[in-house]
């Protein structure tokens, strides 16, 4: 059977077509802003990819840096990781890798026996961004550096956060120095707090030493302010 054909007047009145019609209407009147809202819209995203590949090329290229100045560290190429170090921190501060470059830079000005310059770096790095691997090596850089300087009283409460409240060798490492250099400061009280830590963690992680922090304990209680 044949389909019914539309009359003109259900062709004049046809909702879809009604609809189609007023699309070309609007079309022909506002095609120019479309074009322009258009035009507008690719601007944007032109725009935006480009911001985001800018940002991926900086990462690269920071992460480029800071493989170069491991490798000039690793060479014994001090003064050149020094200058990559510090080019590096001022084209991308603010950056965690910026952080990273900080805490390697306060590391060559220990070992070339700067401790003020690497004071200086290691503060930088705790200020930045970093995950708390990075925060706690540089509270220990910064420790060691004040250690240098003769701050004992100073050096002593940044070993102690250095550790943390982790059970390992290392953060053992860091409370022994926090008692040693609280004892260098004359203050006996807490570096026999701090030891007593020391001797608790020790049965746990290193119990080799043990026997080290018992007799520090007594030369304490016998009257020794200073190793």
């Amino acid at each position: 059977m044949a389909a019914a054909r539309m009359t003109k007047k259900e062709i004049r009145h046809d909702p879809v077509l009604e609809s189609f019609q007023k699309g070309l209407d609007f079309t022909q009147h506002h095609g120019r802003w479309l074009v322009l809202g258009v035009v507008g819209i690719v601007v944007v995203v032109a725009v935006a990819v480009m911001v985001i590949q800018g940002r991926q090329t900086a990462a690269e290229r920071a992460a480029m840096d800071m493989t170069q100045a491991r490798a000039q560290v690793m060479r014994g190429q001090i003064a050149q990781a020094r200058l990559t170090l510090e080019g590096l921190t001022s084209r991308h501060g603010g950056s965690e890798v910026a952080s990273e470059a900080y805490l390697l830079l306060g590391d060559v000005h220990l070992a070339t026996g700067q401790p003020a310059e690497a004071r200086t770096s290691f503060e930088q790095a705790l200020q930045g961004k970093g995950g708390p691997l990075l925060k706690r090596a540089a509270e220990r850089g910064l420790a060691t550096a004040l250690d240098d300087l003769g701050d004992a009283s100073a050096a002593s409460l940044r070993y102690e956060s250095a550790a943390g409240d982790e059970k390992s060798a290392g953060a053992l490492s860091d409370l022994m120095n926090a008692a040693r250099t609280a004892r260098a400061a004359g203050d006996v009280e807490r570096a026999r707090g701090l030891y007593e830590r020391c001797q608790v963690m020790a049965q746990d992680v290193s119990a080799s030493r043990v026997s080290e922090i018992l007799l520090i304990l007594a030369e304490l209680d016998a009257g020794g302010a200073a190793s």
